[in-house]
């Protein structure tokens, strides 16, 4: 797979950055009993205490792990482990649902601030003697404390390489070009695996919830529902480079599902078999994503 400068320009790194309440410390004094009491290294371990119920920031973590996850689902891995690739055509998507998640955070993160004073006279009553005030910020601190955002930043093109080493001579920068072209063909190779590894790990899912309702399970309507998500979502823009073979799963995969219904699945023993099979048939050559 090589690369080139209109495959860049159609994605931008995406970066987010989420700050969520610290609710837990570690206590030195007890952990220094618990290593005395049982004569052990004093580096064997130590004591992480809850600083609050963890009730109060129940909601506020599922909302966290919600945007996270979403991030992911609408972007691509890129280079350092943190940085992602957002596809331009998916951008107002991603910008709308992220304003979204970071509202609700703010909400609870508000609400908690709060509630503060409520959880810390709680944590007195659970924690004992481990109780330190110290340990307590205010609840205007904890609220601000708590933050999340999105950071951007334009992809490295060749002719931006060559801007910033013009000092260097000839060959350095031959040298040095080379190497972001590499780096770049790496990257987007990784990213457009990622995209293949996702619609292959759902459709292969589908296809496992259909055996287990045969064996008397439950067939779920996500497992159909999520499918169909990552399936829209490349036709919106999530793909790097639609080459023939990637082209051709997509067009099987959908095909393999079109007009279906958790419903009729259930009730046509031929139509679970003749979805199964497009499925399976749809996905085989691509296997080998999921074994890396």
């Amino acid at each position: 797979m090589s690369t080139s400068n209109d495959d860049l320009s159609r994605l931008i790194i995406v970066q987010l950055n989420i700050s969520p309440p610290k609710t837990s410390a570690v206590d030195k004094v007890v952990t220094g009993e618990v290593t005395t009491n049982k004569k052990a290294d004093p580096k064997s371990g130590r004591f992480t205490k809850r600083l609050i119920n963890p009730s109060y920031v129940q909601e506020l973590n599922k909302v966290i792990r919600a945007t996270r996850a979403r991030h992911e689902e609408l972007t691509m891995p890129f280079i350092a482990k943190g940085l992602r690739v957002l596809p331009l055509t998916l951008q107002p998507t991603y910008d709308a649902d992220m304003q979204s998640f970071f509202h609700e955070i703010r909400r609870l993160a508000d609400a908690l601030g709060n509630d503060w004073n409520d959880a810390k006279d709680e944590a007195k009553l659970f924690l004992g003697d481990m109780f330190n005030e110290a340990e307590y910020p205010t609840g205007d601190e904890v609220a601000r404390s708590i933050e999340a955002s999105v950071s951007y930043s334009p992809v490295p093109q060749s002719e931006n390489v060559r801007s910033w080493i013009s000092h260097l001579s000839h060959e350095q920068v031959a040298a040095m070009e080379e190497s972001h072209r590499q780096q770049m063909t790496a990257a987007l190779q990784t990213a457009h695996e990622d995209v293949l590894r996702r619609v292959v790990s759902k459709a292969k899912h589908f296809v496992s919830r259909i055996d287990a309702m045969q064996q008397g399970e439950t067939l779920y309507e996500s497992a159909l529902t999520n499918l169909r998500e990552i399936l829209d979502l490349v036709r919106k823009g999530l793909v790097i480079r639609a080459d023939a073979e990637f082209e051709e799963l997509i067009t099987n995969v959908s095909a393999a599902i079109d007009g279906a219904t958790i419903s009729g699945i259930k009730a046509s023993e031929t139509e679970r078999i003749a979805r199964r099979e497009k499925l399976n048939k749809a996905v085989q050559k691509f296997q080998g994503v999921l074994d890396d």
